[in-house]
């Protein structure tokens, strides 16, 4: 590539941490690093120390462009630590985590929201498939380097969402299967030894087993390792212990004050993990009747054998979040159990917040209750947040310091957008009064990384005219090149968008189309028709969107009939068709050049 072409990422920070609501966890093999995917789209890898003391954010990753909706193993091997993510948009991406690169790209019309890695028995040591269920019909089988999909487990009774699924690799049999159960609730079992003849073959691999477990939300489920003759399926209302041979239920709880379940996994052969929506975590040890004879239980006894149990041990509570802390959680916690494969052979229970925290739970083997036979609480064995290391970076002098001498620090206002013209090397940042100011970006960069540089000098500038809050900021040529190179779009609070020439610091035109703020501002696709494609696209919060003509500088549409907030825009440029969105679920089609 050309000198000229070559593109240099730059990534800047403020003062404070960026938002990091943590949707997916995952620990790798050798328990070093954890990773957490947001749903805003990055990924973050963590250190985890030897002690389990000490939990450090390493890297952000930046490739998905919407939440991240599951993490997966793609390799085992020490020496390729790579992981897959997948986020709401069917984009996968497999990561080196090593040095945070992304190795491959592929975009599926498929969501994922559980990944498994399966060694595949046959293939060399670095060939492996991904076991994937998600918003599509049964299990999704790819290659885990390569992100293909190579076939798939499907179902000839009721083909359905996978609600969760798990790998079983029983030692006594020799078998591997896959478990899985559906979002209403049925119980499908495939045998993975036919798999590898009918992918060759390009068929699919029906179920060997399909049955009812009364499984209605479930949420996991998980294989006893230990006997390799129960599962644990975690439903929100109730989670059981099953029968392997025939999936009848050995023993069950309901869900308790602290939330529905949602996890959980095998600790021993007679203990269970199990937590909650709130991040309470529980330890019940197992009767000893789930070992010696079956329990079966009908819909009518079943409470009745709950409560009259006396052979359920009481629960061991985690406590996973403080209770000063709990009011600062505003989304549902994620939180994964990991066992270590080599020594020390390490048990440990994983949570991400909204907040971008991470704690971890080092549980022993040995769980002495107390005298009085009250709960007992298992302390956080280690916690670290992007705050904290944002915070920690720099003393307080360096961070008065680097405020000093920030673009907008002589600005009181609070920044609200920010855009970079590249062919200018100029920065525009937008503020909360409605003031944009435009740095020399190289300027700018030299006062924040080199010392004794502490003024960006005369060369910035503002440009005033918005009267509210400024919500959005677009460089049009950085996205087509048939948009002139002077042009800076800007959207505001007091419903007006406006077009800026940046170099001669002048107002072109201001647009008021809208009753509200507006909160996007779209270019359409190269395919459409010439007059559209010297436009630009407003999203405002009186749900209207609006065809705004920068040439002739007027509005050319005005689509203000929606009754719901508007989601999304698409185009369909063959027809001259404008698709609305609303958060409702409801689709507008507008004609682009009669309204």
């Amino acid at each position: 590539m050309p000198d000229k072409e070559r593109i240099l990422p730059m990534v800047l920070w403020g003062l404070h941490a960026p938002n990091h609501c943590v949707s997916s966890l995952l620990l790798t093999e050798d328990q070093h690093t954890i990773v957490t995917g947001c749903q805003d789209g990055q990924l973050c890898l963590w250190n985890l120390d030897e002690d389990l003391k000490v939990i450090t954010p390493r890297a952000l990753l930046f490739g998905h462009l919407a939440g991240v909706t599951c993490l997966g193993r793609a390799n085992p091997l020490r020496d390729h630590p790579y992981v897959v993510s997948c986020d709401e948009n069917g984009q996968m991406c497999l990561w080196d985590i090593s040095d945070g690169r992304c190795v491959e790209f592929r975009q599926h019309p498929y969501v994922h929201t559980e990944m498994h890695y399966y060694k595949c028995p046959y293939g060399s040591a670095d060939e492996g498939w991904l076991l994937c269920s998600g918003c599509y019909s049964d299990v999704l089988i790819l290659d885990a380097l390569t992100l293909k999909v190579l076939g798939s487990l499907a179902s000839k009774d009721a083909p359905n969402w996978m609600a969760t699924i798990s790998v079983l690799r029983c030692t006594r049999t020799l078998e591997d299967i896959v478990v899985g159960v559906s979002v209403a609730g049925l119980l499908k079992v495939w045998n993975l030894s036919t798999v590898l003849n009918n992918i060759q073959d390009s068929e699919p691999v029906f179920e060997k087993e399909s049955m009812a477990v009364d499984g209605l939300d479930a949420q996991a489920v998980a294989f006893c390792t230990y006997t390799q003759s129960t599962l644990l399926l975690v439903c929100s209302h109730i989670w059981k212990v099953l029968s392997l041979e025939n999936f009848c239920a050995r023993c069950c709880m309901p869900r308790t004050a602290d939330g529905p379940w949602t996890g959980g996994d095998f600790l021993a052969a007679n203990k269970v993990l199990v937590w909650t929506s709130r991040g309470q975590g529980y330890i019940y040890k197992l009767p000893d009747r789930c070992f010696s004879a079956l329990i079966r239980l009908s819909p009518f006894t079943r409470s009745t054998y709950i409560h009259a149990d006396n052979n359920l041990i009481p629960p061991v509570k985690h406590i996973l979040i403080d209770r000063v802390d709990r009011a600062l959680v505003r989304h549902t916690p994620v939180l994964r159990y990991a066992e270590g494969r080599t020594e020390p052979f390490h048990k440990l229970l994983l949570r991400g917040d909204s907040e971008g925290r991470v704690d971890t739970w080092l549980i022993p083997d040995v769980l002495v209750p107390k005298h009085d036979g009250s709960v007992q609480k298992l302390p956080v064995t280690s916690s670290g947040s992007l705050r904290q290391a944002f915070e920690g970076t720099a003393s307080d002098a360096v961070a008065a310091e680097t405020a000093r001498s920030a673009p907008g620090a002589e600005h009181a206002e609070e920044r609200t957008a920010l855009v970079y013209a590249v062919p200018h090397g100029l920065l525009a940042c937008g503020y909360s009064d409605g003031c944009i100011l435009v740095y020399p970006a190289a300027a700018m960069a030299l006062t924040h990384f080199l010392k004794g540089a502490r003024d960006i000098g005369p060369g910035h500038y503002a440009l005033q005219g918005h009267g509210g809050a400024v919500s959005c900021l677009l460089y049009p040529h950085e996205a087509a090149r048939r948009y002139d190179s002077r042009w800076l779009l800007s959207g505001a609070a007091d419903f007006s968008v406006r077009l800026w020439d940046v170099l001669s610091q002048e107002l072109l035109c201001a647009f008021h189309p809208h009753a509200g703020s507006v909160t996007q501002l779209l270019l359409p696709p190269d395919n459409c028709h010439e007059t559209v494609l010297r436009c630009v696209c407003s999203v405002a919060s009186d749900h209207s969107v609006a065809l705004l003509s920068l040439t002739e500088r007027r509005p050319l549409l005005l689509a203000s009939r929606h009754a719901f907030p508007v989601q999304a825009v698409r185009w369909r440029a063959a027809d001259d068709l404008l698709l609305v969105c609303c958060s409702d679920g409801s689709l507008y089609v507008w004609q682009m050049d009669s309204g």
